[in-house]
């Protein structure tokens, strides 16, 4: 007598074989060529435009293509058409749904004031210490070097600029301020950026310059700065600060915790200065 056996469970198309695990909503056909590479990043541009493939522990972002196993691990070339991504030769089906880089950040000032006094002492508790969160102290502690007092300088009054009322000016100063592929002075303006987005829920116009032009004054940077502040002035943030302003805009005090340290972690001072960027413009934005 024959017994009925259960048939195999089939191979999932995707196992042995890469594949895309997310892609961000900002993503846009194109071919692009290598821009920088490190880790677990590999960022290609094309024009004025960039795309950045990444594998799962970075994550979501409004350009970001998150992959698993892909095997090369020194991509060359990417090319992005409407249902697929070709790295080198390697072709993946992407997602039909796009992950939303855009906050729900519907607020109250309130809601938004009740975390605001302990989430800017874990900046200043957990900042590494060559971050923009001096700009906290009453008495910042004298600059070591010529090259960081002029670098102090120009932060200080790129600051004084943007919440003086000479916005263009100060975001002027601010960008491209500092070293690396994302300097610090830019990073606060995302920070600033997101700060701007929360307070236009709940109808605060304490900043008279337009998020449509602000990047028309953030030319004097790199690429990878002014990508991330083109898509912040949209509204479009990387996970982390999604995760974190939407965590802050609903006063959830564990979300709080886990993403603030998650946001922490981005870059050397990236997070910092980003969060710093985004308590000063709030509280500018609550106080004024």
């Amino acid at each position: 007598m024959q017994v009925a056996q259960t048939p195999p469970a089939p191979i999932p198309p995707w196992a042995g074989m890469p594949q895309v695990l997310s892609c961000g909503d900002r993503l846009r056909p194109g071919s692009f060529r290598v821009h920088s590479r490190f880790p677990r990043v590999t960022n290609f541009a094309a024009e004025d435009r960039m795309v950045s493939v990444v594998d799962e522990r970075v994550g979501p972002g409004p350009v970001n293509i998150v992959t698993r196993g892909l095997w090369c691990e020194c991509p060359r070339s990417l090319v992005i058409t409407q249902d697929a991504v070709s790295i080198d030769d390697v072709r993946i089906p992407l997602l039909e749904s796009r992950w939303s880089s855009r906050p729900y950040v519907e607020t109250t000032r309130a809601d938004l004031q009740r975390h605001m006094a302990t989430q800017m002492d874990f900046l200043r508790r957990h900042a590494p210490q060559k971050s923009l969160s001096w700009l906290f102290s009453v008495e910042p502690t004298a600059p070591a070097s010529r090259f960081v007092s002029r670098y102090v300088d120009a932060v200080t009054q790129g600051v004084r600029l943007l919440f003086g009322g000479r916005e263009a000016e100060g975001v002027r100063r601010l960008c491209g301020t500092g070293i690396g592929l994302t300097p610090s002075g830019d990073d606060f303006l995302v920070g600033h950026l997101a700060a701007r987005h929360m307070l236009a829920t709940m109808g605060n116009r304490r900043f008279a310059l337009s998020l449509d032009t602000v990047t028309l004054h953030t030319r004097g940077t790199t690429l990878l700065s002014r990508t991330s502040l083109t898509l912040a002035a949209e509204g479009c943030f990387a996970a982390p600060v999604k995760d974190y302003v939407e965590a802050l805009a609903h006063s959830d005090e564990t979300a709080l915790e886990t993403h603030g340290h998650r946001l922490m972690g981005m870059g050397s001072t990236s997070g910092a200065d980003l969060m710093t960027g985004l308590f000063l413009s709030l509280h500018q934005g609550l106080t004024t």
